[in-house]
């Protein structure tokens, strides 16, 4: 059961979604634009919770609404799919070669969500060469 309300945290009026039921704590998230609060069924205190979470709230709120705004001026870039493999691989070679690792393989499919991952199959200290190289690809 999903129900649409509204709060005003700090002059921004911030829509937001309450879901009952599906979780044993309270959950906040923040995707698109949308508040989504997740709450277990008989839980009561859906403000009271807002309220304590305002700061992280009104931050991402006004980090989406910027964003948006900021990108309605630019101007996408068309590329083939062509373009766009050449354009990562050449990525993937420079970022490998300063880790010092091969990739077993790489694969492009369609996006079912926008994280991507990378398994690193030797011992050692992964996270050394992620602090020295830290990148996210989408």
């Amino acid at each position: 059961m999903s129900l649409e309300h509204s709060i005003s945290l700090n002059g921004l009026d911030i829509p937001y979604s309450l879901n009952y039921g599906g979780v044993k704590a309270p959950r906040l998230k923040y995707s698109s634009g949308k508040l989504e609060v997740s709450v277990p069924l008989n839980f009561k205190k859906s403000e009271e919770l807002l309220h304590k979470h305002k700061l992280w709230i009104c931050r991402r709120h006004v980090e989406y609404t910027n964003t948006i705004h900021e990108s309605s001026s630019k101007e996408l870039l068309n590329r083939s799919e062509e373009e766009f493999k050449e354009i990562v691989m050449y990525h993937i070679k420079n970022i490998s070669d300063e880790l010092g690792v091969i990739p077993e393989k790489v694969t492009f499919r369609k996006m079912k969500t926008k994280w991507g991952q990378l398994q690193l199959k030797e011992k050692g200290e992964p996270q050394q060469a992620f602090n020295t190289s830290p990148r996210i690809f989408h």
